[in-house]
């Protein structure tokens, strides 16, 4: 029989919030409870911590869950963890404050004439929101403030240099032979000061803010615009999988199981860019679920990314995809933001996805108030509570594969 084993690539800063492979694995676990037809039969899990390459200290969390029924126990499902956060920031994170504000900052100001352009005119093939262009704009605009407000402090260094400046004459002597005024330096420092501390007041907390957000939104722009730790992101995938087939057997269908960013390394994983897919691949792999994919959000700001694709997997594999309308960064691979069947994937290839569609709430914000609290944006975690014994989009995500086959019901 053949066995069915799932990966998780999470999003970008899902560590910060706790989540993991485990916690999925469980929310995945109780919706396969609560739609069996058979109520003699109970799920139950079991985690276990694996090193797959102690040369290089790579580790994955395995999963198993359970069908119990009368006295028999036997695994339905295995769930591997891939963890690609540390390797993504890990240059970035040598650096200091300043350095990621800076880095920040080029990234911000490369990018906000196409933010502005995107505002108005993104072309008739993507169904991308108007409200969360301008809410994109306005998050940019953040990003540029926030980044700002560490480059300020600055003159906050220059204005102690001035003071010791002014305590010594032979540095007076040689300001007034460049012809630079240290009153003049002072004063401009001063306002540059209280610029600053304007910032910090309306943007409390930003040093903590910055650092998160910097290595986040840098870190992904590095990936998409020049494939900046990709290799290294794809080398440790392809260790994992070459590990559970060799674990598991080779008569395994792996599905990924991806949220947010995950949904996009695992799309350049399995449609490969110059590259055929790997034999591994195209033998085991068997399936994607994304969650929240911001497919739509990068087709806009980083247009080229998806195109030239391999697209060999197109028809062995199948796609389900779970968006919500209100999620500025899922999507629906619609040209107009309105539910329905997928009408567009990745670019020379014919595999469409199964769409699901899941919301929370009926209410639609106006949009003053969808801007300033970055309601859209915030949608993006409305997938799953924190709490994993809650309810979820994986019940969507059960019936569908219970409909296709895949598990049964």
């Amino acid at each position: 029989m053949t066995k069915k084993v799932g990966i998780y690539i999470p999003g970008l800063g899902e560590t910060y919030r706790k989540e993991s492979a485990e916690k999925y694995a469980r929310r995945f676990m109780n919706q396969m409870n609560y739609n069996r037809i058979d109520s003699s039969v109970q799920y139950s899990c079991t985690v276990e911590k694996i090193v797959y390459d102690e040369k290089n200290g790579l580790s994955t969390q395995q999963i198993i869950i359970w069908e119990n029924k009368l006295d028999e126990k036997t695994a339905v499902y295995r769930f591997y963890e891939y963890q690609y956060t540390d390797v993504l920031i890990a240059d970035f994170e040598k650096k200091n404050v300043l350095s990621k504000s800076v880095t920040l900052f080029g990234h911000v100001i490369v990018k906000l004439p196409l933010i502005f352009y995107r505002l108005f005119y993104v072309g008739k093939s993507i169904g991308y929101n108007p409200r969360y262009r301008g809410e994109a704009l306005f998050v940019f605009l953040l990003f540029l403030l926030m980044s700002s407000a560490i480059l300020f402090l600055f003159p906050v260094a220059v204005a102690l240099i001035i003071h010791a400046m002014n305590e010594s004459a032979n540095l007076t002597e040689l300001l007034n032979k460049l012809s630079i005024s240290p009153e003049k330096l002072e004063k401009y420092s001063q306002v540059a000061l209280n610029i600053t501390a304007v910032i910090l007041i309306l943007l409390p907390g930003v040093n903590t803010i910055i650092t998160s957000l910097a290595t986040e939104f840098s870190c992904a722009t590095g990936y998409l615009n020049s494939g900046e730790r990709k290799q290294k992101i794809h080398g440790q995938l392809d260790q994992l999988l070459e590990y559970i087939c060799e674990k598991e057997g080779d008569d395994i269908d792996v599905c990924m199981h991806t949220y947010s960013f995950g949904s996009i390394i695992a799309l350049d994983y399995i449609f490969p860019f110059g590259i055929p897919a790997s034999t591994r691949i195209q033998k085991n792999v068997k399936g994607l679920i994304t969650i929240g994919c911001p497919y739509d959000f990068i087709q806009v700001y980083f247009g080229s990314f998806f195109h030239g694709r391999d697209s060999t997997l197109s028809k062995s594999i199948y796609w389900i995809n779970v968006y919500s309308l209100a999620d500025a960064l899922a999507s629906n691979l619609r040209k107009t933001n309105t539910k329905g069947d997928a009408e567009y994937g990745i670019p020379g290839s014919s595999l469409l996805p199964v769409n699901l569609n899941y919301e929370v709430t009926n209410i639609k914000p106006n949009v003053l108030y969808q801007l300033f609290t970055l309601y859209s944006v915030r949608t993006h975690t409305c997938y799953w509570d924190k709490d994993d014994d809650a309810q979820s989009c994986l019940s969507l995500v059960i019936k569908q594969l219970q409909k296709q086959n895949i598990i049964h019901a």
